[in-house]
């Protein structure tokens, strides 16, 4: 999309009689590009103004689309299955596709565990906050920054 500077620009330089390589190299842009802006029109529209609205993309044919109700089926009698399993499943009943092509199929429709973060009040306290805290000492079974193994204190609130 033309900024309003550089579509005012090059309009003016279009007028002027410079060639688009002239262009081109004034604005720091490719002659490609400034042929582009000219054959589709862009210098005419009033960009300022107007959304560029994208429709979406119509689908496209795959190989996987006449056994994607097996894929289906299968994740629903056993939601646990690994794209490769199906992979091979579908492979058998005589897919010539690849495996990636199954695997972001199988990532779109696949349901998904609930990602419920546990919720939990473990923190250190300042200096002089330390009136209505306890705290446990704890071993981790992981080496810490310093290389070594060490303990952590943790607090809790007592209310």
């Amino acid at each position: 999309m033309i900024e309003l500077e550089r579509r005012v620009l090059l309009k003016h330089y279009l007028d002027q009689g410079l060639t688009k390589t002239a262009i081109a190299e004034r604005l720091g842009i490719s002659r490609r590009t400034i042929h582009h802006w000219i054959q589709t029109g862009q210098l005419e529209r009033d960009l300022d103004r107007e959304r560029v609205r994208y429709k979406p993309r119509p689908p496209v044919a795959t190989t996987l689309d006449p056994y994607k109700p097996i894929i289906r089926q299968r994740l629903e009698t056993y939601p646990e299955l690994t794209a490769v399993r199906l992979f091979e499943e579908v492979k058998a009943a005589g897919y010539p596709g690849c495996l990636t092509q199954l695997k972001v199929f199988v990532r779109q429709i696949r349901p998904r565990p609930s990602q419920t973060q546990p919720s939990f009040d473990a923190w250190i306290p300042r200096s002089g906050e330390h009136d209505d805290l306890i705290h446990h000492e704890h071993s981790w079974a992981r080496a810490t920054r310093q290389g070594g193994y060490g303990r952590q204190r943790i607090w809790h609130r007592l209310w």
